[in-house]
């Protein structure tokens, strides 16, 4: 897979998404002093090529009882890694997955918006279907300053309709060429 390389003027774009993801182009092209087209062809083409995405997130610490933790797995065979990974960064509470060095082969964030319950049956039931693992160790995030997450997908057995059918979150985004 080919990255991309951000030159300034995406960088600041990024910036400015990120200081207000609510800011019009018509003000991004006025604080940066380009034209209202390169703005808006600028944001297109990053969102078309995957590097930008643009989302709702909220912040965990003033929403009650969704709980945070990092779960450290360890592989039964390293020759799945690339499939457990994917399978993984699939389920519904996991925000993120990665293979890592050290004493894991992936490290996850796992969103529970039921709580220490939920992280539970994660842990005991959810993430046990998909095999392959030896061992996890996970560490509750007790307190947080600056993160900010997708909202958590309530798991009742079936995939969040308003979540775009895929699980966390798929779809939506801003049109950049309105």
């Amino acid at each position: 897979m080919k990255k991309s390389t951000l030159d300034p003027l995406d960088k600041s774009l990024v910036r400015l998404l990120a200081e207000d993801g609510r800011i019009s182009i018509k003000e991004m092209a006025d604080r940066l002093g380009v034209a209202i087209p390169t703005v808006r062809s600028r944001l297109k083409k990053m969102a078309e090529s995957g590097v930008l995405r643009t989302a709702g997130l909220i912040d965990p610490e003033k929403v009650d009882r969704v709980t945070l933790a990092l779960v450290g797995l360890v592989l039964v065979r390293q020759e799945d890694l690339e499939e457990k990974l994917s399978q993984i960064a699939a389920l519904d509470e996991v925000s993120w997955a990665g293979v890592v060095t050290g004493r894991y082969d992936i490290i996850a964030e796992v969103v529970c918006p039921g709580g220490k319950t939920d992280l539970y049956n994660f842990l005991a039931y959810r993430l046990p279907t998909l095999g392959g693992v030896r061992a996890t160790e996970s560490f509750i995030l007790l307190k947080t300053n600056g993160k900010w997450i997708f909202p958590p997908v309530e798991n009742n057995g079936e995939k969040d309709a308003d979540m775009g059918g895929g699980g966390k979150f798929a779809g939506g985004g801003v049109n950049f060429m309105e």
